[in-house]
């Protein structure tokens, strides 16, 4: 009887998994090399419902991207009539008949416009996000680079390098980590405000451990509540004015193509973090 009860409760556990069920792990008190089974079935469940979760988030990226494409299509299409017409606004008009509000309202329609055909390249750069080319990369030589460019554009804000020395190299796409650097540092920046510092930092992953390492970008601007975090690597969402909500899912895809791994941690008014392990 003392065996028969958790055996059927394993062949139960099983019929659940069979079914799709992957919720529940078998909870048996179990010795020896039963325990061992239920422990090496336990891992299964966990890896098949892991599994899953990558498949369904895949199909939903790949629709994702497809509707990307549709709306880049449509934007600049749109906007194509719309950029012609100004300029023939504009040629029309002397220079006298230009008063200032008239010239203040073609100016927002032209920043507008920018706008719009930024929002365009993002949906098409999401729509076409390539496989990664790995070599072997310095991060921290690549951080140091992104950094001298973001730099002179980030206003009172100060960008920190705090990169370990003697970082082990890591197989990756240079041009993708790049993208990834540049999306998170930018990010901090404009949470920043003008005013503070956003921290870059690298260190290996765990001690002893060459073959991962961590990059943590932090910033100590405005920080985002429980729901706006929980939210972040959607794709569409944003609380920017002019945000397509790509940026992060683009991030996210870089890393999860390298293999690796991103999270985020944040307190209102106290600031931001992006953990990500490659």
């Amino acid at each position: 009887v003392s065996i028969s009860r958790p055996v059927q409760e394993l062949v139960g556990g099983m019929k659940r998994v069979a079914g799709g069920d992957l919720a529940q792990p078998v909870d048996i008190r179990a010795r020896d090399e039963f325990k061992f089974l239920v422990d090496s079935f336990n891992r299964m469940i966990e890896d098949l419902r892991v599994s899953r979760e990558k498949l369904i988030q895949a199909e939903r990226l790949a629709a994702w991207q497809q509707v990307a494409r549709q709306i880049s299509h449509e934007i600049k299409n749109s906007l194509t009539p719309i950029s012609v017409s100004l300029r023939r606004f504009r040629k029309h008009l002397s220079e006298e008949s230009i008063t200032g509000s008239i010239s203040e309202s073609i100016e927002t329609i032209s920043d507008e416009i920018h706008s719009m055909e930024a929002m365009a390249s993002e949906f098409s750069e999401f729509a076409r996000m390539p496989q990664p080319k790995k070599e072997s990369i310095d991060l921290n030589d690549v951080i140091r680079s992104i950094v001298r460019l973001i730099s002179p554009a980030s206003g009172q804000v100060k960008i920190e390098e705090l990169t370990a020395p003697e970082l082990p190299r890591i197989e990756a796409d240079p041009e993708l980590i790049k993208r990834l650097l540049n999306n998170l540092i930018k990010n901090a920046v404009e949470a920043s405000h003008d005013t503070g510092t956003v921290t870059v930092s690298t260190a290996p992953a765990e001690e002893g451990d060459s073959r991962r390492i961590v990059l943590i970008v932090e910033d100590r601007g405005e920080g985002m509540d429980e729901e706006t975090l929980s939210h972040i690597f959607q794709p569409y969402y944003t609380t920017k004015r002019h945000g397509t909500g790509l940026g992060l899912v683009i991030v996210r895809k870089i890393v999860e193509d390298h293999g690796g791994e991103i999270s985020a941690e944040s307190e209102k008014e106290k600031g931001s973090r992006f953990i990500v392990r490659l």
